[in-house]
């Protein structure tokens, strides 16, 4: 990613960001739940596919890899409000259904997660510096 580039996006972001949130829940309480949790899933995924672009080949496949926990938080965040512990008077999904819910998901992501991850120089430099016969 060329130098300047990847500190203007994420300043970009971080201003970005900020604002939805002071404009969200966190602040002012100016924009409903139903505007703001599109709203963050397109500033994530706007973030990820500008990293993308901008990447290398191993920052794009990296980025591939750890999509499944962008998955993972935005489920979570979404079930949690609709469900019996988020601030809806009535849940959409009651207890114990969102537990259960949360937690078939989950495991769907894990399986999803061991399968998205590979090899990279930084694991392989790892394990050359361990000591023989270490975490076997």
């Amino acid at each position: 990613m060329p130098g300047g580039a990847g500190i203007s996006l994420g300043v970009a972001f971080t201003v970005i960001w900020l604002a939805t949130q002071y404009a969200g829940p966190i602040g002012a309480k100016d924009l409903p739940v139903a505007a703001f949790l599109p709203l963050v899933a397109a500033e994530v995924a706007a973030l990820t596919i500008a990293l993308a672009m901008l990447g290398t080949t191993q920052a794009r496949r990296e980025i591939r890899s750890g999509t499944w926990l962008l998955v993972l938080l935005l489920a979570e965040y979404i079930i949690s409000y609709l469900g019996a512990y988020g601030p809806l008077r009535h849940p959409v999904i009651p207890f114990p259904s969102d537990i259960i819910a949360i937690g078939v998901i989950s495991l769907g992501i894990f399986y999803w997660a061991v399968a998205s991850g590979h090899r990279t120089a930084d694991l392989a430099e790892l394990r050359q510096a361990e000591p023989a016969g270490a975490g076997r």
